[in-house]
This record gives structure tokens, C-alpha cells and sequence, in this order.
């Protein structure tokens, strides 16, 4: 296993088989991202939190896998002196990971995010200028926006999307750039 940050491409991410492994890559990139923000650069923490958002995910992606099992407390153990609680392999594999139920759930969440989706939003992100998190993945998910800070940052997205829309639809892009603009304005 290749912990450094800098091996950590989406590639390498996807290939990780066990959850404790992209729990770990995902603590240590998140660390990462806090140290490059505090010395104030904002590029290499964006970069750390993309990894940190792509390991948390294939954690989640590799928990969802995991059959689900009937374990824990037994029925009416609370009056029983001695109780032996089993644990599944689902919670063995958290607590390999290190990682409490709440965060696998939030994960596992996280994992049910299409592809594409996450990918716009990384790029929608970017050109917002916006940090990276996971509780802004899971909104965009959902259909909230990304807000632009700056009027700068507002003129980069829609030079993305348009670069996009010249290089899928070359022929149609200016109506269709038109349409858009016409409906957007008439709102």
C-alpha cells in the first residue's frame, strides 16, 4: 500500500481493497488539506481534500459491499449478567477502519453519488473558488447549487461550461448557448 498523498490518484483510489486502507488515506489527506491551509495554499489543500472526498467515498463504495449479518446485542441481555456480543463482519470492518457508524453511514452515502455527479461538482467547485467538503457533495447531490464568492469565480464556471458545450456540440453550441441564456434571463 502507497500512503503518500502524491500516489493518491482516482485510479489508485479505485483500487483500493479494504476500507481500513482508504479510511487511513482519507484521515491522512484531510490532515493534509488543514496543514496546507494553514500555511495558505489553497491549490495543494483543494487537491488534498479531492482525495480526502475520493478515499471517503471508495471506503464507503467498499462497506456497501459487505453482506449485512444479524449480530449485537441479544434480546433481553440487560437483565442477564455476563452477555457476549457478536460482531458482525460489518462492524469488524469499521473497527479496522476506525471509523464510528455514523461516519460509515455518511460514507456509504457519499458512495451512492453517481460518477458524473461528483465529478461536476469537483468542477463546479473549483471554478467557484468554493473549498471542497463532503456535507457541500452530499447538498449538490441533492440539487443545491454551488454559489459563486466572486464575480470572478462566476465567470469561470460559465467559462467551463462553455468550453464543455463548444467541445460536445460544436455545430449546436451557440443556439443552444442562446436557448439557455434566453430562459435564464426570462426567470
Amino acid at each position: 500500500m502507497n500512503t503518500s498523498i502524491e500516489a493518491q490518484t482516482p485510479a489508485a483510489i479505485a483500487a483500493i481493497e479494504t476500507a481500513a486502507e482508504a479510511a487511513y488515506i482519507s484521515r491522512m489527506a484531510n490532515a493534509a488539506s488543514v496543514f496546507y491551509a494553514a500555511r495558505g495554499d489553497r491549490e495543494t489543500a483543494q487537491q488534498t481534500k479531492e482525495i480526502y472526498i475520493r478515499s471517503a467515498r471508495r471506503a464507503g463504495k467498499l462497506l456497501l459491499d459487505i453482506p449485512r449479518e444479524n449480530g449485537g446485542r441479544p434480546k433481553n441481555s440487560l437483565r442477564q449478567k455476563s452477555v457476549y456480543v457478536i460482531s458482525t463482519n460489518y462492524q469488524q470492518q469499521m473497527d479496522s477502519a476506525g471509523i464510528s457508524p455514523f461516519v460509515a453511514h455518511v460514507w456509504q452515502k457519499l458512495a451512492e453519488i453517481p460518477d458524473e455527479k461528483i465529478e461536476i461538482y469537483l468542477a463546479e467547485a473549483k471554478y467557484a473558488q468554493t473549498e471542497y467538503t463532503i456535507n457541500g457533495l452530499l447538498s449538490f447531490a441533492n440539487g443545491k447549487r454551488i454559489i459563486p464568492h466572486t464575480l470572478d469565480s462566476a465567470i469561470n464556471i460559465i467559462l467551463h461550461w462553455l468550453k464543455i458545450a463548444l467541445e460536445e456540440w460544436p455545430d449546436e453550441a451557440p443556439e443552444l448557448l442562446r436557448a439557455i441564456l434566453e430562459r435564464e434571463i426570462s426567470t
